[in-house]
């Protein structure tokens, strides 16, 4: 597996006249080698790659671990003393080669000077090369996805007959937190959203100790597998629902139904969000974000369908439809689901219920 994704960054950075790749983002390391420190997001490693393979550089701190990985998926290791000597010890390797990539995106601008500073080797501003290889999703990474998409479902599903007036916010939150963990998640994907009330006019609210009343309880959470993320979004109604949140759930349950129905490999990601706005004509002035995101190794990751977004679906890719409205001082409702785009369409991965009758509670 790895050495397959290897292979084909060789090939990549051959055809983009690169003699080799620093890589330094936490997520594009994980991919090409398996290694995964404490953090998700803090680099604790680093690696190079040529046309000879790849070298993982890493502190004394995770000395054991490289060596097992190393010995199982064939590549070099360099051991250092200190994390913070990471990409300064990575120069003496520079000399073998002519032409290196940097990730624009991630090798910040201090570290840049000082290699340009202290090194002969020219230094190639690069974007996203790595991260378009993740796009696509293998075999592996695709039972990675679905198992993380199946906990979420399940502990969405647990979480819908302990939601009650009377519990906080957060209270249902370390709720959904168990749930997940007892269905077999090795980690979060993000802190879970739980709004209450006028709290879901927020997308991307931060959940509090505020007490869950009769109305609307917004809830977006994922479960992390072995790195893949899921995430799923159900807007649940405690009591008997009003006339605006029947009228627009099920405008927004309409949408994504035909949004499924028509997205395709070769759409753009603005295509589909177009089409998103006009289906919700005049309401559309409360959709405040995109339609949907890729998924994977991180939350948010290419590609993006919103505005501006020419990248064209393909099969493979796995990603978010997820439309909402929020009305300040009433409230907002999202539906999200998970979904892999296959070559007629697109197969919905997540499970949770979401007819209207399956969201009162």
């Amino acid at each position: 597996m790895y050495q397959t994704r290897l292979k084909k960054l060789q090939n990549l950075l051959k055809a983009k006249n690169l003699s080799g790749l620093l890589v330094t983002n936490p997520y594009n390391i994980f991919y090409l080698t398996g290694f995964k420190g404490v953090s998700d997001t803090e680099r604790e490693v680093t690696a190079l790659i040529d046309k000879t393979g790849l070298t993982l550089f890493s502190p004394r701190l995770y000395q054991e671990e490289v060596k097992s990985l190393s010995k199982r998926f064939k590549y070099n290791i360099q051991i250092i003393k200190a994390r913070h000597e990471l990409v300064e010890s990575s120069k003496s390797f520079f000399a073998k080669v002519s032409r290196i990539g940097i990730e624009a995106k991630n090798l910040t601008l201090f570290e840049y000077i000082k290699l340009k500073k202290e090194i002969d080797t020219k230094l190639i501003v690069t974007e996203d090369i790595i991260e378009n290889l993740r796009v696509t999703k293998d075999n592996n990474e695709i039972e990675y996805v679905k198992q993380a998409v199946k906990i979420t479902d399940l502990a969405f599903q647990a979480i819908k007959k302990a939601i009650k007036p009377g519990l906080t916010e957060t209270q249902i939150a370390k709720k959904l937190i168990e749930e997940m963990e007892k269905y077999g998640a090795d980690g979060l994907a993000f802190e879970p959203i739980v709004a209450s009330g006028k709290n879901s006019a927020l997308p991307h609210y931060s959940t509090t100790n505020n007490i869950i009343t009769q109305g609307i309880v917004l809830i977006d959470a994922g479960a992390s597998y072995k790195g893949y993320k899921g995430d799923l979004t159900r807007t649940f109604y405690l009591g008997i629902p009003d006339s605006k949140f029947v009228k627009t759930y099920e405008l927004l349950l309409s949408v994504q139904e035909i949004i499924l129905k028509n997205i395709k490999p070769g759409m753009t990601g603005e295509e589909t969000w177009k089409l998103t706005n006009a289906l919700m004509d005049k309401e559309s002035k409360y959709f405040l974000h995109g339609l949907g995101h890729g998924v994977g190794l991180e939350i948010h990751e290419a590609p993006y369908l919103r505005k501006g977004m020419q990248k064209k679906l393909s099969p493979g890719m796995t990603i978010t439809i997820e439309p909402g409205l929020y009305y300040p001082g009433w409230g907002g409702i999202r539906i999200e689901d998970y979904i892999i785009v296959n070559e007629s369409g697109c197969h919905v991965l997540s499970k949770t219920p979401k007819r209207l009758e399956d969201i009162i509670i």
